[in-house]
Order: structure tokens, then sequence, then C-alpha cells
């Protein structure tokens, strides 16, 4: 798999097991040693190409092309899968590779890309039709167990259902089972939106299902934040202390140092040393003996660094069975971030430990340059300009 990871310019190609070969021009996804998406060519064809590796790589392979089928038999629009087999390839030989091939439809977009730059009458009909969609899984006894908006890939004329591992296919899919697969869907919007078109959506949803049923909009909306918070909880609590997709953390019985990716910042220190020098050389914002606070220069970028002191042994004791303060810090920032509330982004995390004792920890964000609410409310003839 390394050929896929040292670049998202990947330019490999791959034989087949019918002999034909697979050219890869552009990495779109890795999930390391188990699963590479990529753009390119097939038989003189743009397609994307999945590839699974491991072990369990004909199982998640048969489950994909199994949840394609039976979109396909629901005669709901998916790319079609032009073909599913073995690699035989040399480069690969020391892997068990499953390769999936499909049509690229082009242009399209997931509707996660095309989302942010949509006005709210665009989102609106873009929802509607998300809606109208999970719909159609529904009255086809499909559940889509992975729904997010990047799996619906949208034209001007339709909307393509994507990653067919998530499809799991029901003898007889219970209602509340749908209302709440419905639910995780609704929570993927703005809060404020939901507020203003679950009226619609659930009308959309009962019309495409063809219910007589009673679809109560505020009971949806209440199903769609719980499940957002909990989404953001695992997210903001146990996700980014682990290296993903969104933070790189590496853990030592002396420290703990996370950052957010991408990073923006190649030469960020990982040490408390140099952090304690950049805070003393930079400009203080706020001394005390819990915690201090400082505006430094790191590649040319302010940096907001928040140093969390220990002030004895005896606090540092009681900090044991805690998270430091900064890993508080870490975890909300990310927890407003998936929350869709503006917040300072996480740049880093760094714990110093003694085994199981925590020491002293160091919060790093990106410097906002803008008044704070008390500013703004002693602004001259702010109350007025609020209110109008």
């Amino acid at each position: 798999m390394s050929q896929f990871q040292q670049s998202k310019s990947a330019n490999v190609s791959l034989q087949l097991a019918n002999l034909t070969v697979l050219k890869c021009q552009k990495v779109v996804r890795v999930i390391p040693n188990k699963r590479v998406v990529c753009q390119g060519f097939w038989q003189g064809k743009p397609i994307y190409a999945k590839l699974f590796f491991g072990a369990d790589a004909a199982k998640y392979a048969a489950r994909d092309a199994a949840g394609v089928k039976f979109l396909l038999d629901a005669k709901i629009d998916v790319p079609a899968l032009l073909y599913a087999g073995e690699t035989h390839d040399s480069q690969l030989q020391n892997l068990s590779t499953q390769v999936l091939i499909f049509e690229a439809i082009e242009p399209a977009f997931t509707a996660e890309q095309v989302w942010p730059d949509l006005d709210q009458n665009q989102r609106l009909i873009l929802a509607k039709n998300l809606v109208a969609e999970v719909a159609k899984h529904h009255n086809a006894n499909l559940l889509q167990t992975d729904l997010y908006l990047k799996n619906f890939l949208v034209t001007d004329k339709k909307i393509y259902t994507l990653d067919g591992d998530g499809i799991r296919k029901f003898a007889n899919l219970k209602d509340n089972q749908a209302l709440q697969n419905l639910a995780v869907l609704w929570s993927k919007f703005d809060v404020l939106d939901i507020e203003k078109w679950q009226q619609y959506l659930a009308e959309t949803y009962s019309e495409t299902r063809a219910w007589n049923k009673v679809v109560e909009p505020k009971k949806l909306a209440a199903m769609a934040n719980q499940h957002r918070i909990k989404v953001a909880s695992n997210y903001a609590d146990k996700k980014v202390f682990r290296t993903c997709t969104d933070a790189a953390v590496s853990s030592t019985t002396s420290q703990l140092f996370a950052i957010s990716k991408p990073l923006s910042i190649t030469n960020l220190p990982n040490h408390a040393a140099s952090l304690d020098v950049l805070i003393e050389q930079g400009e203080r914002l706020k001394s005390g003996n819990t915690c201090t606070v400082a505006l430094a220069n790191i590649d040319s970028q302010k940096v907001v660094i928040k140093r969390y002191n220990i002030k004895s042994f005896w606090h540092g004791v009681s900090r044991v069975f805690r998270p430091s303060r900064a890993a508080d810090s870490w975890a909300n920032a990310h927890r407003l971030t998936i929350l869709g509330v503006a917040t300072a982004k996480p740049i880093a995390l760094l714990e110093q430990r003694f085994f199981c004792l925590r020491g002293k920890a160091y919060f790093l964000a990106e410097y906002i340059v803008a008044p704070n609410a008390r500013e703004l409310d002693s602004a001259p003839n702010a109350r007025e300009s609020v209110s109008a």
C-alpha cells in the first residue's frame, strides 16, 4: 500500500485478474492497511476504484458489492459496478487484494462538497431530495448505516447513493429503525435549519413512502439532536485522542502530543521546554497560578498558547484521574467544530506525564483578530446597532 500513501497523485498501474489494467491517478481516501479509494481509468473509461487489503479484504469487498446490488435491485441510483475481483500484480503479491471498479459520474460532487456553496432555498431543495432518497431506501427495506452527506453524489438530475458497504437489507424494516435512520440524516443539517425545515422534510418523507402514518417533526428533530450530541461526544472525547483523519497522536510515559490535521505549521514544537520559551518570548495575555496564556509566533503565524500549571505535588495528584484542562480545551474545541459552532481552530495538545501522573499541559489554538463580547458591548452605539 505504500505507493498509495506517499502522495495524493498515485500514478499506479495494476494488473487485474482478468488481465486488464487499472490506472490509479489520484488517491481519494486511504484507510491504512485496509482500503484505498482512487480515481483513474480502466479500459479507457474514467472510474473510481476501491482496493481492499488484508485478511478480511474479500469479506469487505463482497459486502460492498452486495450493498450495491441491493440498491440496484430496488432501482435506486448508484454508480455502475464495472468490475469485482482480485488484482494480479507483483507490486501487491504479498497482500490479499480485492478490487471494485465503479463508473465515474461526471460532472458530480458529493452533497458534502456542494452544501457550503448553496443558499438557503437551494439547501432546502437538496435536503428534501436527500430525505426522499433515504425514504426510497426504507421502502426497499434498506438501511444506510454510514449515513453522511459525503455518501450521496449530486448531479443536475439525480442523486446517487455511494458506499454499498454501509447498506443493510432487512426482511421487514421496522418503523422505529427507519425514523431513527432519518433522524441521523437530519443531524447532518444545521440545527437552526432543521427548526425551519422540519415540517417540510417530514412531509417529503411521508409522501415518498406513501405513508398514512404520522411523522412527528419535533420528535424527529429531538432525535436528530440527540444523535448529533452523541456523535460529537464520541469524536471529541475519544477519537481525537488517537490518530485519526483529523488528528495525529503520539503517547509515551513522559508525554502525550496531539496535533490537528492537516497542520499548516511545519515547525511546531513538540516539547514542553520549547513551548515555555515561546511563552516567555511572546506577548503575555494572562498570568496566573493555574493558567498562563501567551501570543506567540510559530512559522510566521500567530498562535495562542495556554499552559495549565501544576501548583504543587498534591495538585498534581488531584489530576491523576482527571483529564488535564488542556485536554478538555482540545476536546471542546473539536466538539464545537463538529457541531458547527464557530471557534478558534485547535492546533495541538501536549501533556507532560510521569507514567499516570500528569504535569504541565499545553493547548495551542489559532489566533483570531476580532473584538470580544465585552469590547463589543462597550463600543459606542453597540446596543443600538445590535438591536437595529
